[in-house]
Parts: structure tokens; C-alpha cells; sequence
């Protein structure tokens, strides 16, 4: 099976279609992932978490203050247990946002179209009005990718979206002009 993936891979490799469908599937997850989460992992891990709480509350508290073996290791499993908390899947994926974060959200996921529509202000174009069109179109399509950027869970931290979403558009945006570009060439020969 791995075979035929490489193969498929090894194939494809310069094919543009290829990327596009693996970013959208990037895309797709990083947008679901969360409420997948929360909705079927999220109850496993508070499962295991009150086993363990269990498990902990019965170990006998005189053995452990009459031992210091002992209540060292029990004071370092309940440290690694805390700071496994900090780093689960669900703590990856913050949740929490300010109006703040929004805003810098949407400005990121539409900043590179809104340069494009600056750059068509100074082109050289034959008619004013595919001028203003190429503008107006640049401006709406900035807005429609900052509100699909708003919708992006924040990973890690704000600033990993902030440089994300730009990061993301730019790598699309060279492989449609990368197969637009073998288009023309191969319609030239």
C-alpha cells in the first residue's frame, strides 16, 4: 500500500492539482480539528484523567509523609501530570480570542490581496474600468480570505496564524502561477 502512494507521490510530484488538494486537506483538518476534538477526544482524555485522579486519591497519605522515597516520587508524578496537561492536543488549539485577535486575523488573511489590489493602482492597464474591477475584486476577495482567516483556529499562538495565513495564500498563489505559466508554454510549442 505505502508503495503505491510513493508511486502515486513520485507521479505527481510536479503536478500543481497534487498541492492544491493536500493544502486544502491541510486546510479542511486544521478547520475541523477542533470540533472533532471536542466532540470525541475530549471525553477520552477526561475519562482517563478521573482514573487517574482515582488512582491517586487512594494512595495512603501517612505511607508517603513516613517515606520521602516515596513522597518525592509522588510529589514528581503529580508535577509531570500537570505539565502533561499544558502540552495534550487540546491545549494546541486555543479556543479563547479577544476581538483583538480577530482583527488581526482577518487583516492577515487578507493583506495579500489587498497588496494586489494596491499594485493594480500603478499597472499600466489599456481600460480604466478592468482598472477598477481588478481593484474592486482584489478588495473583496481580501475581505472574503480575512473572514476565512477569522475562522481558523488559533494554533499555539495568535502570531502562527498571523504568519500562517499570508504564508498559506502566497505557496497557492505560486502554484496557480506555476501551472498557469506550463500552460502557456506548453500551448507556445
Amino acid at each position: 500500500m505505502s508503495e503505491k502512494i510513493f508511486d502515486f507521490l513520485k507521479d505527481n510530484f510536479r503536478n500543481p492539482k497534487l498541492y492544491i488538494v493536500l493544502l486544502a486537506s491541510v486546510f479542511l483538518f486544521l478547520l475541523l480539528f477542533p470540533y472533532i476534538d471536542a466532540n470525541i477526544f475530549y471525553y477520552s482524555r477526561v475519562e482517563k484523567r478521573i482514573s487517574i485522579l482515582q488512582e491517586i486519591s487512594e494512595i495512603d497519605q501517612e505511607a508517603l509523609k513516613n517515606n520521602p522515597v516515596l513522597a518525592e516520587e509522588y510529589e514528581s508524578i503529580l508535577f509531570e501530570i500537570s505539565k502533561q496537561k499544558d502540552g495534550s492536543i487540546g491545549s494546541i488549539f486555543i479556543s479563547k480570542t479577544t476581538k483583538e485577535i480577530q482583527q488581526y486575523k482577518f487583516i492577515s488573511g487578507g493583506f495579500l490581496s489587498w497588496l494586489l489590489a494596491l499594485i493594480c493602482l500603478f499597472m499600466k492597464i489599456e481600460k480604466a474600468s478592468n482598472k477598477i474591477i481588478g481593484i474592486f475584486f482584489f478588495l473583496i476577495l481580501g475581505c472574503g480570505l480575512g473572514y476565512i482567516a477569522q475562522l481558523f483556529p488559533i494554533i499555539i499562538q495568535p502570531v502562527c496564524n498571523y504568519i500562517g495565513v499570508p504564508l498559506l495564500q502566497f505557496i497557492l498563489l505560486g502554484i496557480l502561477a506555476m501551472s498557469m505559466n506550463k500552460k502557456k508554454l506548453r500551448s507556445n510549442t
